[in-house]
């Protein structure tokens, strides 16, 4: 490391905990336009649960229920089926990982402000290298020291506009077993 570089120091944890079950909501901002995605997620150990459009007419879930057995699950039919690994390969890359963690620990050097708190929230002002023109301002939920939302800023100017957002709500660390469970009534199909 050149004697000009710091290294970064992110003043929360990152590691998603063992268990979590949460809503999950992105949100882009174009032009005049916000487009939402909504998803839930839940985890106990190596179980998992995904939910890609939870309550709409296209949901369907992906269920982990032990390391080598999952499930694509359909709640309009009713049916589930058994996946092959390589498409079950949630945990590795789950989408929990990829929007919460993969930037965080990316090796751009970052510095973090703590802003105080706010709702039972701390906040923290993130300034990345060679970001000029973007502000991050990430949300750290003060009981389960865990970052619960982050907002990206375009900067252009004296102008600041929000671009995109990641939130988690009704979180909890004590997720339902069932969640972890084939739903009763669903019926297995095979292709």
């Amino acid at each position: 490391m050149a004697r000009d570089e710091k290294e970064t120091v992110i003043p929360f944890p990152v590691k998603d905990p063992d268990r979590l079950a949460a809503k999950v909501i992105v949100k882009a901002f174009i032009e005049n336009k916000t487009i939402e995605k909504q998803y839930f997620c839940a985890k106990d150990g190596e179980k998992s649960l995904y939910r890609f459009s939870p309550g709409g007419p296209r949901e369907f879930a992906v269920l982990r229920t032990a390391k080598d057995v999952a499930f694509r699950l359909d709640p309009a039919r009713k049916e589930y089926k058994r996946l092959e690994m390589q498409s079950a390969s949630v945990e590795r890359d789950s989408f929990m990982n990829s929007v919460t963690n993969r930037w965080l620990n990316e090796k751009r050097r970052s510095e973090f402000k703590d802003l105080g708190i706010k709702d039972g929230l701390r906040l923290y002002q993130v300034a990345i290298a060679g970001a000029k023109q973007t502000e991050v301002i990430i949300y750290v939920d003060e009981k389960l020291k865990y970052p619960v939302k982050q907002e990206f800023y375009i900067l252009e100017g004296t102008d600041r506009r929000l671009s995109y957002s990641f939130e988690l709500s009704e979180v909890t660390t004590a997720p339902a077993a069932e969640l972890f469970e084939i739903p009763e009534g669903f019926r297995e199909t095979i292709d």
